[in-house]
């Protein structure tokens, strides 16, 4: 079986299509005209209303650096840790007093956030017209075979798997992790297969992201942008770039050399190799009839399932 990924960019549009054995198997489609800001890591600030008597469910204000226009965004409390310290002016938001444990606090009535107050959040949901975007406080940085949650100490392997040999060699894995200080990972469903060298890269690689994001946390007062979420193009080498792979294709040559530089630092040399950039005369998707195919899933009654249309 032959697999293919290739790139259109043009017109602020990116055009994703996954080729197996010369067919058009998935499409996948972003436009720019509004960013997402899913998976972005802020360091908020609070307001003045809104946090004193509420359940930890209930929903609250923060003030987000966004360009030249902070917006105001739910926040879910139920998922604040107990013990949350990043820079002088993070501190524990649940009690003053240092605490041992991470363990997140649910029956807690009075969340003692004070106006001015810091704490880091990340976008679980776009703003959506005149509904605020989503927040979370249990941050979570994927990768391409784990997920790290820097402030959560669980480690966890994915319920697909249902072979004992490859759960049990998960695990293994999971206790060499000890370059990370602090957090746990949960083993993705695309681990399966993957080698030991490729699993633990790809964990040093997030345990990197999260001191690049502490020490900016540390420099900076928010309200202020300390992590942008990887673009729609560097998404696809992280999720979609795999083994089976046999090579991906992109008609820009900017892209192209950005992709070449974060794949071989993300999943080695022999991964980036396969990374190519398409400078013919002809458009990308034209050679073995791709372009055609592309169309009649668009209009496909049943292409919901292999079509993904990104704003």
């Amino acid at each position: 079986m032959s697999k293919e990924i290739l790139i259109h960019v043009a017109n602020g549009e990116k055009h994703v299509a996954v080729v197996v054995d010369g067919k058009a198997d998935h499409l996948y489609i972003e436009r720019d005209l509004h960013p997402s800001r899913v998976g972005n890591i802020y360091k908020g600030k609070a307001q003045d209303y809104g946090f004193i008597n509420i359940e930890p469910d209930t929903k609250g204000f923060l003030n987000l650096a966004d360009e030249e226009n902070p917006f105001l965004s739910d926040v879910d409390y139920g998922k604040i840790e107990r013990s949350v310290s990043i820079g002088n002016k993070i501190s524990n938001i649940f009690n003053k007093r240092q605490l041992a444990d991470s363990t997140p606090v649910t029956n807690k009535k009075e969340l003692p956030v004070e106006k001015g107050e810091e704490v880091l959040v990340q976008v679980i949901k776009d703003l959506i017209g005149t509904k605020n975007a989503e927040l979370s406080t249990k941050i979570s940085l994927p990768g391409r075979f784990v997920v790290y949650m820097p402030w959560h100490r669980h480690d966890g392997i994915p319920k697909k798997t249902k072979d004992l040999r490859e759960r049990h060699r998960f695990r293994e894995i999971l206790k060499s992790f000890n370059f990370a200080h602090s957090g746990g990972f949960i083993v993705r469903t695309a681990s399966v297969g993957a080698t030991e060298t490729e699993i633990i890269r790809d964990a040093k690689f997030l345990t990197a992201i999260w001191e690049k994001i502490q020490n900016l946390s540390k420099q900076k007062q928010g309200p202020v942008l300390v992590y942008q979420e990887y673009d729609f193009i560097w998404r696809v080498v992280r999720d979609l770039l795999k083994s089976d792979v046999d090579r991906l294709i992109i008609d820009s040559r900017e892209e192209y050399m950005k992709l070449r530089t974060f794949a071989e630092t993300l999943a080695g040399k022999a991964m980036a190799e396969k990374i190519q950039h398409h400078a013919g005369g002809s458009a990308i998707f034209e050679a073995g009839g791709i372009a055609s195919q592309i169309k009649a899933m668009r209009l496909s009654e049943n292409a919901a399932s292999k079509y993904q249309f990104c704003l």
